[in-house]
């Protein structure tokens, strides 16, 4: 809230950058309310303007970097998602996690119990997974191994 208060008092149109974090672009859009203009840069495109040396990354070294960064021309910008479009990208990586647990279980279930089991823990997991259109974190744990 303070951090909020502080960029109200902004002048309209500052230019206000950060680099690329889980919550960046909910910040980019509160301070885009406030009538500021709100930039993130991706990370690497940040680094090379990091000053390494002795002190190495810090607080200091990332604030200097990425003014750096977004003073120059060319650089470009991660655009601005919206609450739906970062929903959507939890669901797709929840649904990429997912797949990713599917091949590790499928692993150990043939290590663990042989084929028989294998083709029953695939299909319900197939059959979970095209069923339910909503799951939770709790909900991908592999059955074989809980």
């Amino acid at each position: 809230d303070k951090f909020v208060a502080w960029c109200a008092q902004l002048p309209a149109d500052c230019i206000v950058a950060m680099e690329t974090s889980s919550s960046a672009h909910h910040w980019a859009r509160k301070l885009i309310a406030l009538g500021l203009d709100a930039r993130i840069i991706a990370a690497q495109l940040v680094s090379p303007y990091r000053r390494q040396g002795v002190s190495g990354k810090n607080d200091a070294n990332d604030a200097a970097a990425i003014c750096e960064a977004a003073g120059r021309p060319q650089m470009h910008f991660v655009p601005v998602k919206s609450i739906e479009q970062q929903s959507m990208l939890c669901v797709h990586r929840l649904r990429e996690g997912f797949k990713a647990d599917r091949v590790a279980c499928r692993g150990h279930t043939v290590v663990f119990t042989g084929r028989m089991v294998l083709r029953y823990t695939v299909f319900c997991h197939m059959t979970f997974y095209h069923t339910v259109p909503c799951v939770t974190a709790r909900d991908l744990s592999c059955p074989a191994t809980s």
